[in-house]
């Protein structure tokens, strides 16, 4: 067996832009610290965020939209993170250990981490949302794909799971990395009508609301304490609240990051690129969006 916090690249990545506000450029996490690595945080306060894109379904589990996971990262944890320059670093697994043949993958938990409402996070709840992800009757393709072709999942203790195969599965710290395959509190699970509207995890943020075609408000949890490993930032998030605004229209999004009315929003028109870049109080950032391999699409409406 070989223990190890690091692992090989995603095999492609399709570029986000982001643009954000001087002003708000304290958040916890990507999309701050890639603004800005000299800005004091500064706790309080709310975070208006305007998506081009609408949410459908706010279950990670049983959608592949990028837009929930982009809300949902907030809300759920994963076992291993994967940081800027690719490697794998420790969240909900402190370390794992993988059998030189990627048939074997053996996850120590971190102890101490509860969901947010109080459900304790152990091995039987990574089990048991793996265990429904895997179910045909839970619909999850994206996230199922993620999980590869799995023999079976142990928990021989309430800080292990182990991962077996019937073949060689070499991108599972990849897939774990992603919300797809986020932990959400089984206690939730079992007792939920429908997980479309809602979600449960042990993130940083508690989902207040969700709305289909209006947006989500999450509010922070004072308790948190157990963040990836490549986070600079330890501890409760600095925000009081996130609020996502679906915004469909571009120049809606732009008139309002400009006055003040969001301090970040993402899918920047080309169109508006230069200017938006040429504005001294605001500021573009793209990075990759992990798990989507890069892509080119094909016009058919005409032939060649």
């Amino acid at each position: 067996m070989r223990k190890t916090h690091s692992s090989a690249k995603t095999i492609g990545r399709s570029k986000i832009r982001i643009a954000l506000a001087f002003s708000f450029l304290t958040m916890m996490g990507t999309i701050a610290n890639a603004a800005s690595d000299t800005t004091k945080p500064i706790d309080g306060g709310v975070l208006n965020v305007g998506l081009a894109t609408d949410a459908s379904i706010i279950d990670p589990s049983i959608t592949g939209n990028s837009v929930t996971a982009l809300i949902t990262r907030n809300i759920v944890d994963s076992l291993v993170g994967q940081a800027e320059d690719n490697k794998f670093t420790p969240w909900l697994a402190e370390s794992w250990d993988i059998s030189g043949d990627n048939t074997v993958y053996t996850f120590h938990l971190r102890q101490g981490v509860t969901f947010s409402d109080g459900t304790p996070l152990d091995a039987a709840a990574v089990k048991f949302n793996f265990d429904r992800i895997l179910d045909p009757k839970t619909t999850s393709s994206y996230a199922k794909s993620l999980l590869g072709p799995i023999d079976k999942i142990e928990a021989p203790d309430s800080h292990t799971v182990v991962i077996r195969y019937r073949q060689s599965f070499a991108p599972l710290l990849q897939g774990l990395s992603l919300p797809y395959l986020g932990i959400q509190s089984p206690t939730y699970l079992q007792k939920a009508q429908g997980t479309t509207n809602t979600v449960i995890g042990s993130g940083p943020y508690v989902l207040d609301n969700f709305t289909k075609g209006s947006g989500s408000k999450l509010s922070r949890r004072a308790d948190y304490n157990w963040g990836p490993g490549y986070a600079a930032h330890k501890g409760p998030a600095h925000f009081d609240q996130i609020v996502f605004k679906y915004l469909p229209e571009a120049s809606v999004r732009l008139g309002a990051l400009a006055s003040g009315q969001l301090q970040a929003i993402d899918a920047v028109p080309p169109a508006n690129y230069r200017s938006v870049q040429g504005n001294g109080k605001l500021q573009v950032v793209t990075r990759e969006n992990p798990g989507v391999n890069s892509a080119y699409f094909l016009n058919t409406s005409k032939g060649p």
